[in-house]
């Protein structure tokens, strides 16, 4: 599991870095909708070594683990509505925190 783990760190952080040098803050945002429908360790870790390599701006990482976040809420209450009733019960518990954050952002 732990080999699972590195592994799905060094793809993350491989997509990020060809993402930001393709694409810029835009590659990153996309990298992190995709990655965080995964797991949001090795993006959290990823971005967190580039922005103490300084590859990338706070503010860039901080968005993109927010975005990644949201990604993750989205495709955990999608999922559970194969559960029946329960997909309700999930949907009324994470998505207004997801909402609360997507407004967050877009204060910004």
């Amino acid at each position: 599991m732990q080999t699972l783990l590195w592994h799905l760190l060094a793809a993350t952080l491989i997509g990020f870095a060809v993402g930001l040098e393709a694409f810029g803050s835009a590659g990153v945002f996309a990298v992190s909708a995709l990655s965080g429908v995964a797991d949001l360790d090795a993006i959290s870790l990823s971005l967190a070594r580039l922005t103490a390599s300084e590859q990338l701006v706070l503010q860039v990482a901080a968005i993109a683990i927010l975005i990644a976040a949201l990604s993750n809420t989205l495709f955990k209450t999608v999922l559970s509505f194969g559960a029946g009733r329960l997909g309700v019960y999930v949907a009324l518990g994470l998505l207004p925190g997801g909402l609360l954050a997507l407004l967050t952002m877009l204060g910004r």
